[in-house]
């Protein structure tokens, strides 16, 4: 409905200024308050668990008990999701050309959506959106496996299923996300989507220490302000930190004087 309502507004709001209509009826109009889903974090140690129980699931499966049959990455898209921020949009039209595995860094260029049930690839919806992300080592390792023997490929699909076409991402989701999810993560996080390893990525750079500048860069946020309205609940548990890291440094700049000044300093005190 909001969304709805907003491209009406843009519509009219193009009326008005071209003359065909005096006063946009949106004006003034309030809307439902929206309610958004809870967003889950997950710690480091839950996105590996998380990654390691789907690649068990899908080697119990009849499927892997084939000849031919080919481990699909689903738990490297997992690990991926987590410490990328990327959306699932801007992983599934991933390419090979876009993964630079020397520099540890991807280039996000493209995004896929399903549009009356047909994929569609296009430039992200925002300048923002085209970025560069950064890898760390382990993940460029594993990454670096999975590509073998297709690094060459560079308008290859990074996450391809068998056929070289790109995975399709509702199977992955109802028959090995959600399964796992439920059978092998703490009972908080059940209702875990996929789109929370994006913010699972988000609560990660904030523990490192990321400004908030840095965030919205990575994350392809327009604003710095869209990262503190979205993330702003995650960033006061690090005063705490902050303080200790203060007082560390409040220790270490203490003067040191020479043994003589140090003597009649506790001469003059007594």
């Amino acid at each position: 409905m909001r969304n709805a309502f907003f491209v009406l507004k843009i519509v009219l709001d193009y009326a008005v200024r071209s003359g065909r209509i005096r006063h946009n009826p949106c004006a003034g109009v309030e809307l439902p308050s929206s309610a958004s889903p809870e967003m889950l974090f997950l710690t480091a140690g839950e996105v590996r668990l998380l990654a390691a129980a789907i690649d068990q699931r899908w080697a119990a499966s009849t499927l892997a008990r084939r000849a031919d049959a080919v481990a699909p990455p689903y738990g490297l898209l997992v690990e991926f999701a987590s410490f990328t921020g990327l959306r699932a949009g801007e992983i599934s039209a991933l390419r090979i050309g876009d993964v630079d595995l020397r520099a540890g860094a991807i280039r996000v260029t493209r995004s896929a959506s399903t549009v009356k049930g047909r994929r569609v690839e296009g430039e992200p919806k925002t300048k923002a959106g085209r970025r560069t992300v950064f890898l760390n080592r382990g993940l460029c390792d594993r990454l670096r496996d999975q590509l073998e023997g297709r690094l060459l490929d560079r308008d290859g699909y990074v996450f391809a299923a068998t056929d070289g076409r790109p995975l399709v991402y509702g199977t992955f989701y109802s028959l090995h996300f959600r399964p796992t999810v439920q059978a092998d993560l703490p009972e908080r996080l059940h209702s875990l989507r996929f789109h929370d390893l994006r913010h699972t990525y988000a609560s990660l750079l904030v523990e490192q220490g990321a400004h908030p500048k840095e965030m919205a860069e990575l994350l392809g946020h327009s604003s710095v302000q869209i990262t503190l309205d979205r993330y702003s609940h995650v960033m006061p548990h690090m005063t705490s930190t902050l303080a200790e890291r203060l007082d560390a440094t409040y220790r270490e700049a203490a003067p040191v004087l020479p043994a003589a000044a140090a003597r009649a300093d506790v001469l003059r005190l007594n």
